[in-house]
């Protein structure tokens, strides 16, 4: 079994059988699911800013994901992370925003959420210290 071209019980190789893992199931998953939510909420937040007089509630995506992220263990943190970025970039493209706008806002977003994370697992940690 020290070999790296033998297959293992099942008749796969390790790298096959990681990737059928339950852990690797579920970080796919966070990171289907925040692609998702990101990328639908984003759309629906700007044809909520075509109807309500251009106010931009982009407000409900950043929360979305950082609900996603805050309650995530911490295997699968960064992948929800990762669809949160992938689903803005897919958002911004399908409104057609150029590539350069796209990221901008994208990175503008993931900041506030990071930002807003790190607060939230800051004041878990010692409830006192905002008191």
């Amino acid at each position: 079994m020290g070999q790296p071209s033998e297959k293992s019980p099942t008749g796969l190789s390790a790298p096959v059988e990681a990737m059928l893992s339950p852990d690797w199931a579920k970080a796919v998953r966070a990171l289907v699911l925040a692609l998702a939510v990101t990328t639908v909420t984003s759309l629906v937040s700007r044809t909520l800013k075509a109807t309500a007089g251009e106010i931009a509630p982009i407000w409900l995506t950043n929360a979305a994901l950082l609900a996603q992220m805050m309650v995530a263990p911490h295997r699968q943190l960064w992948w929800a992370f990762a669809g949160g970025v992938l689903g803005y970039l897919i958002a911004n493209f399908l409104a057609g925003e150029s590539l350069g706008v796209s990221v901008s806002y994208s990175c503008a977003n993931v900041l506030e959420v990071m930002v807003a994370l790190a607060f939230a697992r800051l004041s878990q940690r010692s409830p006192s210290c905002f008191v």
